[in-house]
């Protein structure tokens, strides 16, 4: 009897082995080799009730309607991304122009620094006066050298990565005509081919998967209204240029994983305090620390509770998927809670 009980705590064992094992292999191929065609298929169910309506109200073939929606969706996104970037770099074109002079600045004040340690030292240690003397130039050819490594690998790695992504983006277009153009049929293949218990699990899991894949967009685009707002008003009152381009800018970089608004508003308030502007600086740290604040407070309750999910499970789930699949696990692995808490045969629901 005994060995019938770890005979079957072995097979158990090693069946949850082997779904987790799978689990982390599906979750892999969809956040790279098969991710345009996630995102394909993600676009269609999207759009196809857009489609169906064009359809009824024009009395037009679906296929034709389904096809031109896709790819008007796409030129609407990717028209409005290329309008993003180029505001972005002509915001980054003014700050690179006006590099220079912060560097400037900061070897003057550096300078001003370094006279009054010689003079401290010079009054205690003679030998030692004119010590602090090469200090800036040598952090200035370090901070030169640094950045200009650091733009040339970037610069590298954007263009290494720009051939991938524009392949992967010609795959998910013309994997998303495809799946458009033959849905029907798609989808009467799977009718003929499945069980009606099995087809109705599929339906049910898919269900449960793109519900709630546009709760969570939708929360993530409150919580990008809500740092907007923050930032726009911030900036607005520290009395910035350009506070709603900014925002706009700074708003997008926060809702990215890893990256965060600290990216950008530290580096922000360390130049302006060195520049001698101490009150942007303060004012920066604290718009900083007050948005990170409102962020991890509003994040896994907003997308807690639009998902029937523990704000505290939420959270959990994001920084393990983060750390298992990078940007990717931000969304798999969440997603991966959601449905194993919201299927129809899931205990909960039967209890």
């Amino acid at each position: 009897m005994e060995t019938d009980s770890r005979k079957t705590f072995l097979i158990n064992t090693a069946f949850i082995a082997v779904v987790i094992a799978l689990w982390f292999i599906g979750i892999k191929l969809l956040s790279g080799v098969l991710l345009p065609f996630l995102l394909a298929g993600i676009t269609v169910l999207a759009l196809r009730g857009l489609t169906e309506a064009i359809c009824r109200r024009l009395h037009i073939k679906r296929k034709l309607i389904a096809v031109l929606t896709v790819l008007f969706f796409y030129i609407l996104i990717i028209g409005a991304v290329f309008l993003l970037l180029l505001l972005v770099f002509e915001q980054l074109g003014g700050v690179v122009a006006s590099l220079p002079h912060y560097l400037q600045k900061i070897s003057q004040m550096w300078n001003g620094f370094s006279d009054k340690i010689n003079a401290l030292l010079g009054r205690t240690f003679n030998s030692a006066d004119g010590a602090f003397n090469e200090v800036p130039k040598v952090a200035l050819e370090s901070l030169t050298s640094g950045v200009t490594s650091f733009v040339a690998s970037l610069a590298g790695k954007f263009a290494a990565g720009v051939p991938y992504f524009l392949l992967s983006l010609i795959v998910m277009v013309v994997a998303s005509i495809y799946l458009a153009k033959d849905y029907d049929d798609i989808r009467a293949y799977f009718i003929r081919n499945f069980s009606k218990v099995g087809l109705s699990r599929i339906i049910e899991l898919k269900d449960v998967c793109f519900g709630n894949l546009f709760k969570i967009i939708k929360s993530y685009f409150i919580i990008l209204c809500i740092t907007f707002a923050e930032l726009f008003l911030g900036l607005t009152v520290l009395g910035f240029k350009y506070s709603l381009i900014l925002a706009l800018v700074i708003s997008l970089v926060d809702i990215l994983p890893v990256l965060g608004c600290g990216t950008v508003l530290m580096p922000w308030a360390a130049v302006c305090a060195l520049n001698g502007d101490i009150k942007n600086a303060v004012g920066l740290l604290v718009l900083y620390l007050v948005i990170s604040a409102v962020r991890h407070f509003i994040e896994p309750k907003v997308i807690g509770e639009r998902v029937g999910v523990h704000p505290f499970l939420m959270l959990l789930s994001v920084i393990v998927g983060l750390r298992l699949f990078g940007a990717a696990g931000v969304l798999a692995v969440p997603m991966t809670v959601i449905v194993l808490s919201n299927l129809p045969w899931h205990p909960k629901s039967e209890s």
